[in-house]
């Protein structure tokens, strides 16, 4: 149904994106409820790390992130990862670590405190084109969701 297109060595699907909206409640269910049903899939989903052919996430995606800036940086890569990705990574990993608290995981939790704030310094590093410290800091970032990884295999 869909199809991929090639442009700039970048994948991008061009195919229609289908918006849902007006959920309905199928229980009623309190936020605790929900947060203690939801947290042990989170080590599920940051064990994934091939998502589809050549679509990778996780701590493979991060060191390979990290070795592109050791070697070569597309300046289209940098203009979407520090001005719209990373910025809105952290805004997930904010709330990623708040929901954790919630649910009473604070290990957990502040180690994606820590992810998000040396995502911040690679922001800043990115901006100021210092790949080798953004490589340095992605690869931090990496280490810490191994050990995330880790943690969340006791769920």
């Amino acid at each position: 149904m869909g199809k991929r297109t090639e442009r700039n060595t970048e994948s991008r699907r061009d195919e229609p994106y289908t918006l849902r909206a007006a959920f309905r409640p199928v229980e009623a269910s309190s936020r605790k409820a929900m947060i203690e049903r939801t947290v042990p899939f989170i080590g599920a989903n940051l064990r994934q790390e091939l998502w589809e052919p050549g679509v990778y996430g996780g701590v493979v995606a991060l060191r390979m992130l990290a070795q592109t800036f050791h070697t070569q940086v597309p300046e289209h890569l940098a203009t979407h990862l520090f001005y719209f990705a990373l910025p809105l990574g952290l805004r997930h990993k904010v709330d990623a670590q708040l929901f954790l608290r919630e649910g009473n995981q604070s290990e957990a939790a502040g180690l994606i405190e820590q992810q998000a704030r040396l995502l911040g310094q690679a922001q800043y590093a990115g901006v100021q084109h210092t790949w080798s410290s953004v490589a340095t800091l992605i690869e931090q970032v990496a280490t810490l969701e191994e050990r995330l990884i880790a943690i969340c295999k006791s769920w």
